[in-house]
């Protein structure tokens, strides 16, 4: 992740963000724009932007997807149905101290723009880093096992507001998504995601997901992203962020995400294995609708592998050695894993 660089704000956005502030905060007089700043992310850019009153300040985050002529319709549409999202989870959520979602402030779907307020908390993927590593003391790992809680606490909430009624399980989805994924790592590994090895993911995926389209599977809102990194630490409770990819389909799918992610963490040699067990036991624990043994599982944690594997293994210039031997290291373990998925040897 690239580090927060000082920026500006065309007259434009900055009469369009102050405008309406007041009432908003229940702050007399309109603010004047303070301090911002700029973080690249590869499919957005993020504007952190300080609202600025005499005697205090807020601050919000305004996120900007680029623009691309043939995708400009999609991209306000997503933005659209993020933002209407949010207001609906944000109005669920009031009065809750424990789980919730930040604030959504103002849709400028012309300018490819969502913004949302500061929840004033602390990124779970940067608390995960501190107090999740072999050398991290033990009173320091409590507030962790806390977070995991609420985070399964969070998904069983969101999925009985969204729940729909049940319907079958979406394998033609599922195989489309691998598919386009399997294309790419064929273009970049040849050697090893050849045509013979992907066909045999796609048929064991086939047969997993045919079993599962045969009975009725629960559907509900889905977040898309449910990991680490979009969900915000505030005292002991959690705001999550990011419905920019939120659609409806199989429950299994978030819960299945936030294990992995945790998973993944494995790979590096300075986390904890032990910890991070206990912690996606934790999660499991709260959320109580998941099992790892389950097929769907093993199905849902391919998509997620293959994914994964085109995150690690396109590897900007600027990593560090460490973090591109780290990465190797990940990749090799997805890789492994998809071996003995290809080959029925998962649940």
């Amino acid at each position: 992740m690239t580090a927060w660089s000082i920026s500006t704000l065309d007259d434009d956005l900055a009469s369009r963000l102050t405008r309406g502030a007041s009432a908003f905060f229940g702050i007399d007089a309109e603010p004047a724009i303070g301090g911002v700043q700029r973080r690249a992310h590869p499919y957005s850019t993020i504007l952190r932007i300080e609202l600025k009153w005499p005697a205090q300040s807020r601050w919000i985050y305004l996120k900007t997807l680029p623009r691309t002529r043939a995708h400009d319709s999609i991209a306000a549409e997503r933005l659209a149905t993020e933002f209407r999202v949010l207001g609906d989870l944000w109005k669920h959520f009031a009065g809750r101290h424990d789980i919730g979602v930040v604030q959504p402030y103002g849709l400028y779907a012309d300018r490819l723009a969502i913004a949302t307020v500061d929840a004033q908390g602390i990124n779970l993927r940067y608390i995960l880093g501190r107090r999740a590593r072999r050398w991290t003391l033990p009173g320091r790992r409590i507030p962790l096992v806390r977070l995991m809680e609420r985070c399964g606490m969070w998904l069983r909430d969101f999925q009985a507001f969204t729940r729909r009624e049940s319907g079958t399980f979406d394998v033609a989805e599922l195989q489309s998504y691998c598919g386009v994924r399997l294309a790419l790592l064929a273009d970049l590994h040849p050697a090893r995601f050849d045509s013979r090895f992907n066909a045999s993911i796609v048929a064991r995926m086939a047969e997993i997901g045919a079993s599962a389209a045969a009975t009725n599977t629960a559907i509900s809102g889905r977040h898309n992203d449910y990991t680490a990194h979009n969900i915000i630490a505030v005292g002991d409770g959690v705001r999550v962020l990011d419905f920019s990819m939120f659609d409806y389909g199989s429950v299994a799918l978030d819960p299945c995400n936030f294990w992995l992610d945790l998973e993944t963490l494995k790979a590096d040699p300075s986390y904890s294995p032990s910890l991070l067990g206990e912690l996606q036991d934790r999660f499991v624990g709260t959320y109580g609708m998941l099992s790892t043994c389950d097929p769907l599982f093993s199905v849902m944690r391919c998509r997620y592998t293959l994914t994964r594997l085109l995150t690690v293994l396109d590897s900007p210039p600027h990593w560090t050695s460490r973090a591109r031997i780290d990465r190797r290291r990940m990749a090799a373990g997805c890789y492994q894993w998809l071996q003995r998925f290809a080959r029925g040897l998962t649940s």
